[in-house]
């Protein structure tokens, strides 16, 4: 059994072993200033602990059908400014203050409008089978309003369109079937003044 005085002396060596251990400043009376360029880790710089709030968003351009020919019109959104968000602003059709100004939009009436993939500047968009019943001129617009909505996101050069999954033949603005990947140069002629 331990005696009282080895206790003691154990108590000792444990205090002086955690005061010599300490931050290594001793007591004092007031506080005193340090000198700026001896704080290590640029402890003075302000920081935050809260972090940035996120951005409010980011704008995508859409292209619907306006009275002089195809309109751009900028769409806020909550995310990031790629071809899916794009194509779903524009899946989404005008809002009531373009309708109103007489813009229209084909394409939103085949909606939804999706992204299948994109790969070396060329996005493949798919649109439901009910794309391939607007039928003239409503399909030729509704093709432009696809391709300058997705080419308007950077990085993307062409559009390849799929109906309901499988590779399909569209028209451009002059009437003829187009199957590669279609261009804004194919819809030049629809782009209405700005």
């Amino acid at each position: 059994m331990i005696g009282k005085p080895a206790m003691a002396i154990g108590a000792m060596v444990s205090v002086v072993a955690i005061s010599c251990t300490s931050c290594g400043i001793g007591p004092q009376a007031t506080a005193q200033r340090l000198d700026p360029a001896r704080v290590p880790f640029h402890l003075l710089s302000p920081a935050s602990t809260i972090p940035a709030p996120p951005t409010s968003g980011a704008t995508v351009e859409v292209y619907f059908e306006g009275l002089g020919g195809l309109v751009q019109a900028p769409r806020r959104t909550g995310g990031l400014a790629d071809v899916a968000t794009a194509l779903s602003e524009l899946s989404r059709g005008p809002d009531a203050a373009e309708s109103a100004a007489g813009v229209t939009s084909p394409a939103s009436a085949a909606s939804p409008i999706r992204l299948g993939s994109l790969r070396g500047g060329i996005a493949t968009v798919d649109v439901p089978a009910s794309f391939a019943t607007l039928g003239g001129q409503e399909e030729v617009i509704a093709a432009a309003q696809i391709v300058f909505t997705a080419t308007a996101v950077a990085g993307v050069s062409a559009v390849s369109l799929t109906v309901a999954g499988q590779p399909a033949e569209v028209p451009t603005e002059d009437g003829t079937l187009a199957s590669g990947p279609l261009t804004r140069t194919q819809y030049a002629a629809l782009l209405g003044a700005h």
